[in-house]
């Protein structure tokens, strides 16, 4: 008998370590907070704005030089080693499209974008749009070696010019598909933002409105922009505007019944000096920013903002 009551109690040591185990707390899932910080600077952003819309100048929509840009962002984007397509759509437009599987929720997409294209009369077009088309590229660059939950696409288009044309045919075409899109993210003159080396006017802001129909998105941004990075709020530094007065090619994944935001230095395209004009150059954005540095730094806080929204939502926002 003695041994028996011996047999029990030793039994009764091995399993109550196990049973504890099995009960241990599960692991708390990740926040935003913990998505590694982007390793794009700013000045990497201003150099490849810069670089892109010069040597390809005059990007005109169908023109041989749009599509040496299409085939130089094709590059880019498989050089991260992301899978990259070029979605043709009516003969002319394009929308470059690069992919990041997501692990627990790859159904899911979040879809960052900006138009490349220029009206002929822009010419270079730094502002609009090499500085949207290097943040997209910036945010593709920040995200590949990250794990995400869900995935994440950047679009590169053509066709904004003329109506935001190759935008709205992907976001129809995903909308037919049923495709699950958390959000459409947009970036169209992007930069002359804060902080900026000359008097701010009302006018100047890194800018960031949200579609008609998505109210929550204020404070998911002002919980990223002004509770996470701690940016300042206000007109003249980081503003949250509210209900979408822009009109880019983020218009086109909202008519198709998505959530959308929307990212730009400046209120209005037309507070930019140079909008749709032949100086829309490298030396204008610095006159207008006060100095490179500050256009460096004003898309480095647009691609923070951006990228932790963007994880946010991956997050379950």
């Amino acid at each position: 008998m003695r041994r028996q009551v011996l047999a029990l109690v030793t039994a009764a040591a091995v399993t109550v370590p196990l049973a504890l185990s099995a009960t241990a707390a599960p692991k708390k899932a990740p926040t935003f907070r913990d998505y590694p910080k982007p390793p794009v600077t700013g000045k990497q952003i201003a150099d490849r704005a810069i670089s892109f819309s010069e040597e390809f100048a005059l990007r005109v929509t169908g023109t041989p030089t749009q599509l040496l840009a299409t085939d130089d962002l094709v590059a880019e984007l498989e050089s991260l080693g992301l899978t990259v397509q070029v979605e043709t759509y009516n003969g002319v437009l394009q929308a470059v499209t690069a992919t990041k599987k997501g692990t627990s929720k790859p159904d899911e997409l979040v879809v960052m974008g900006g138009h490349f294209d220029v009206l002929p009369q822009s010419v270079q077009g730094v502002y609009d749009n090499g500085s949207g088309t290097a943040m997209v590229l910036a945010l593709a660059r920040s995200f590949a070696k990250v794990k995400t939950q869900r995935t994440m696409v950047f679009s590169l288009y053509n066709g904004e010019e003329e109506g935001a044309l190759a935008s709205e045919e992907q976001a129809k075409a995903y909308a037919a598909a049923g495709r699950k899109v958390k959000a459409y993210l947009g970036f169209d003159m992007v930069g002359i933002a804060w902080p900026l080396g000359k008097a701010a006017t009302d006018d100047n802001c890194l800018c960031m409105w949200r579609g008609a129909r998505d109210p929550q998105f204020d404070q998911l941004l002002a919980e990223v922009t002004h509770g996470f990075l701690k940016m300042p709020k206000g007109k003249r530094t980081v503003s949250i505007e509210g209900r979408n007065v822009r009109n880019s090619d983020e218009a086109s994944w909202a008519s198709a019944g998505f959530r959308t935001l929307r990212w730009a230095g400046m209120r209005t395209a037309s507070d930019y000096p140079q909008y749709h004009l032949p100086e829309d150059t490298a030396a204008t954005i610095d006159e207008v920013a006060g100095g490179r540095q500050f256009f460096e730094a004003g898309l480095r806080n647009t691609l923070l903002s951006a990228y932790y929204t963007a994880a946010a939502i991956d997050s379950g926002r």
